[in-house]
C-alpha cells in the first residue's frame, strides 16, 4: 500500500512543488488537506503518513490542525514549516508530535530528500515488522 503524503496547507504551495519531483515514485500517494477534519480523515487506513504542515502566515491555525491530528493518535513523521520563524513554533510543535520544524525559507529539494529518507525508513520498518510476524507464525507452527 503506497505512503500517503499529506500535505497540509491553506493555499496549495507545496504540493505544487513536491509533486513533480516524485513522479517517479511508487510508493506514495498525495493528499491535500485544508481542514483538521481533512487532515485527520486522509491518515485514516495507513500505516504510516508523511505530513507536511505549512504554516505560512497562519500560526494559530497550523498549531489547531497539528492538535487535532496529534489526538487521534495516528503513526506519522511531521514536518512543520514555519516561514515566519516564529519563536514559540519549534517548541510547541514538537510538543504536539511534529517529528521535525523548519523555519525561515525552506527550498524544495531539501523536503525532498527528507520525504526519500522518510520513506526508506518507513520501508525498512514494515519490512522488519514483516520479518517478525513472519517469525512468530513459523514458530508458532512448530
Amino acid at each position: 500500500m503506497p505512503t500517503p503524503i499529506i500535505v497540509h496547507e491553506r493555499i496549495a504551495e507545496w504540493v505544487g512543488l513536491l509533486r513533480p519531483r516524485f513522479a517517479d515514485e511508487p510508493r506514495i500517494r498525495w493528499v491535500e488537506s485544508r481542514s483538521a477534519d481533512d487532515l485527520v480523515s486522509a491518515a485514516h487506513g495507513s500505516e504510516r503518513s508523511i505530513v507536511l504542515i505549512n504554516l505560512a502566515h497562519r500560526t494559530y491555525w497550523g498549531m489547531e490542525n497539528l492538535n487535532a491530528f496529534d489526538q487521534a493518535r495516528y503513526d506519522a513523521l511531521i514536518l512543520v514549516i514555519d516561514p515566519q520563524s516564529v519563536p514559540a513554533v519549534p517548541t510547541l510543535a514538537r510538543e504536539l508530535g511534529a517529528t521535525l520544524v523548519w523555519s525561515g525559507v525552506v527550498v524544495p529539494p531539501r523536503v525532498e530528500a527528507l520525504f526519500r529518507r522518510w520513506l526508506d525508513l518507513i520501508k525498512s520498518r514494515s519490512s522488519s515488522l514483516h520479518d517478525r510476524r513472519t517469525a512468530r507464525t513459523v514458530s508458532s507452527l512448530h
